[in-house]
């Protein structure tokens, strides 16, 4: 009895994981967002690497792909891990893209200052002068380098992305480079294949479908803690 109480708070445990944290299931780069995802929101995602072979991970480079930003998606932010060199990689945005998008800027500034002053002095000009041109390129690649992902390790990249408005699938190609010199291409465009380009889907029903899964979230905890609980009991009764 013991033997088959303790075998379902195993088995209790895996399926609740695997059901949580199904990036960790794969043995593969993946994206995996922190949050529903809605055309033309802002969301955070963790890019999982796992170390595959004898030798660890010291390079995984991310990059993002022409119809993603055509769309209007937006790799914005890295996180800068300790131990591990960021070498970002950027580009000219086409001018009709700066141009529209300093147009929208432009008229949300207006917006929110309701006609009033903007007290705007030279030092805060100069800023600005400096953010557009920083808004002038977009990201284009990412690099991690000099770290070190030991054998059977994985590590997770936080990364901030502006969505963009149209649904569909976006691949990002990914570069995995190992300390024995072997790169393994995460390149395939197919679902289900060998060494699959981590992806975006972006969806209008997600939000939607994501609220619908947290009823089967709370019953595979609720499972986690009964078997917990009767666990607990046999041992006390055994005392």
């Amino acid at each position: 009895m013991r033997h088959q109480l303790l075998g379902m708070l195993r088995i209790s445990v895996v399926a609740v994981g695997l059901f949580l944290f199904p990036a960790l299931s794969e043995a593969h780069v993946t994206l995996r967002p922190n949050q529903p995802l809605r055309p033309g929101s802002f969301a955070d995602f963790i890019m999982n690497v796992p170390s595959e072979r004898a030798s660890g991970t010291v390079s995984v480079s991310l990059e993002v792909p022409e119809a993603f930003l055509k769309a209007g998606g937006r790799l914005n932010r890295v996180e800068y891990l300790p131990g591990w060199e960021v070498v970002i990689e950027k580009e000219d945005k086409p001018d009709e893209v700066y141009s529209e998008e300093m147009a929208t800027r432009e008229e949300r500034g207006h917006a929110s200052e309701g006609g009033a002053s903007s007290g705007k002095t030279a030092t805060s000009e100069k800023e600005n002068e400096l953010l557009n041109e920083m808004r002038r390129k977009w990201i284009k690649k990412v690099t991690f380098r000099g770290g070190l992902i030991p054998p059977d390790g994985f590590q997770a990249f936080l990364l901030s992305f502006q969505l963009p408005s149209t649904p569909g699938t976006y691949r990002f190609p990914a570069v995995q480079v190992y300390a024995d010199g072997t790169e393994i291409s995460w390149v395939e465009l197919v679902q289900g294949a060998q060494h699959p380009a981590p992806s975006i889907i972006l969806d209008n029903r997600q939000e939607h479908s994501a609220s619908q899964q947290l009823p089967l979230v709370l019953s595979a905890l609720a499972l986690l803690m009964a078997a917990g609980l009767a666990v607990d009991r046999f041992r006390r009764g055994k005392a």
